[in-house]
């Protein structure tokens, strides 16, 4: 009986021990990616950075008319990196696809000028606007005729005072978590260009949170497999102990059944009495 129950605690104590350690599993910071066929007509904030893509198949679609707006923190501006441009050529020299950039929430402000100086549509090489304020929106129309890949944009909360993190260029300075993430925000992507060769240095130890979260993330996973694995391991220890102790009582010539446990209760008066 008293080998039974330890057997019984030592399966609760194992299960316990997997929930215990997955929940301090550490969780990754999110670089998020909208489409425009998803977002559109929203708002965009609460994060220092993310990309933006026009669709989430290989073409855009046709009869589209969205306007998605970014916000940063009120002390930042916004950078936007273009990596990709591919819309329809003009048509008799007006753009019938086209994306515009507006410095500033159009939503709010039906005033607001436009970061480009003409409408965007054809094919374009990368290239990069820098925000006045907190606030961009990007309208995007389509006609009802040809499609094309459309655009893929990286945008960047940034500030253009002294710069304590990493500096992309004179008078932008972006969140050092940035820099060595696998995504090129600054231009020419100069926050990724260097990374591998920090890597490859002996004396190197990487001290960038970023990559810390990644170590930390393999490692609670691997705790994880560990944790799982051992509980695995104590429910087949269980059910077999389990089995060879009834094996034992039927050897015996004892029901098992008789020797399951039974709730104990409290000598009392009136037990006493009887």
């Amino acid at each position: 009986m008293m080998n039974k129950k330890h057997n019984s605690t030592l399966f609760k104590c194992c299960i316990l021990m997997g929930f215990i350690t997955c929940s301090n599993c550490v969780r990754s910071i999110e670089f998020k990616t909208d489409y425009i066929t998803e977002t559109c007509n929203t708002i965009l904030s609460g994060h220092i950075s993310g990309r933006i893509e026009s669709s989430t198949a290989l073409y855009y679609k046709n009869n589209m008319n969205c306007t998605v707006v970014i916000r940063a923190d009120s002390s930042k501006k916004i950078m936007l990196y273009f990596k990709s441009f591919l819309l329809e050529e003009k048509l008799r020299g007006i753009c019938v696809d086209k994306l515009v950039v507006f410095d500033g929430d159009l939503l709010l402000d039906g005033s607001t000028r436009r970061l480009n100086n003409q409408i965007l549509c054809g094919s374009r090489s990368p290239w990069v606007y820098k925000s006045a304020g907190s606030t961009v929106t990007l309208v995007f129309q389509t006609d009802l005729n040809a499609v094309y890949r459309g655009f893929d944009v990286i945008y960047t909360e940034f500030s253009d005072g002294t710069c304590a993190q990493f500096q992309c260029e004179k008078s932008v300075c972006i969140n050092s978590l940035l820099s060595c993430d696998g995504i090129g925000q600054c231009w020419l992507e100069k926050d990724e260009n260097q990374c591998a060769d920090k890597m490859n240095t002996d004396d190197y130890t990487s001290t960038d949170p970023t990559t810390m979260q990644k170590k930390w993330i393999i490692i609670g996973i691997i705790l994880t497999l560990i944790a799982v694995t051992l509980s695995l391991v104590c429910v087949v220890l269980y059910v077999y102990k389990k089995y060879k102790y009834r094996q034992f009582l039927v050897e015996l010539n004892i029901d098992p059944s008789t020797c399951e446990p039974r709730a104990v209760y409290p000598v009392t008066k009136m037990y006493r009495e009887n």
